[in-house]
């Protein structure tokens, strides 16, 4: 076996890593675009439910409320604290931001019922902040792509360049023929 088909086998070797680098970063990518999407329709519902918990807890409200009855009351809680569950389940929380917006949710789901409406508002816009946060991050991974599948790509282009650069030095010093 000569110089060229080891070096033809390693060009090939490098050129199929990058193809499966590449698509599993892109699987990666999809999965991570669902955990997006899925989190931030969780959140908003999970906030617009907190400010009409909040809204109806208040006496100068309750009187729209009361028409709707108490199951509908306590179907809107069951379902706040529902998503806020599958929220919280959702993050890493030994991640700072994930912590944050944990924290933020657990704060908001707390204050719903009884806050005076400035304090639900200002509520609200903290924990909208920490999942806007959050959603930045994981877009930015979506957006770069794992760090692990960057560097094995990078390296597998590098190990295909050097290749080219070695077989193109060994044509000029054979005389321009292999």
């Amino acid at each position: 076996m000569d110089n060229l088909t080891i070096l033809t086998s390693v060009i090939g070797a490098s050129a199929a890593t990058i193809g499966v680098v590449v698509t599993k970063d892109s699987k990666i990518s999809e999965f991570r675009q669902a955990w997006v999407d899925a989190l931030r329709a969780d959140i908003s519902r999970f906030l617009a439910l907190s400010l009409h918990i909040n809204s109806a807890a208040r006496s100068d409200e309750k009187k729209s409320f009361a028409a709707a009855g108490t199951e509908f009351y306590a179907g809107m809680v069951l379902e706040s604290n529902e998503l806020n569950a599958k929220i919280r389940l959702r993050l890493d929380e030994s991640k700072p931001l994930q912590k944050a917006l944990a924290v933020a949710c657990s704060d908001t789901s707390a204050m719903a019922a009884d806050a005076p409406k400035a304090k639900m508002t200002h509520r609200i816009d903290m924990t909208r902040l920490a999942a806007t946060a959050v959603l930045d991050e994981a877009w930015s991974r979506v957006k770069k792509g794992e760090r692990r599948f960057r560097w094995t790509f990078h390296f597998a282009l590098g190990t295909l360049l050097l290749n080219l650069v070695v077989l193109v030095v060994h044509w000029w010093k054979t005389g321009h023929h292999f």
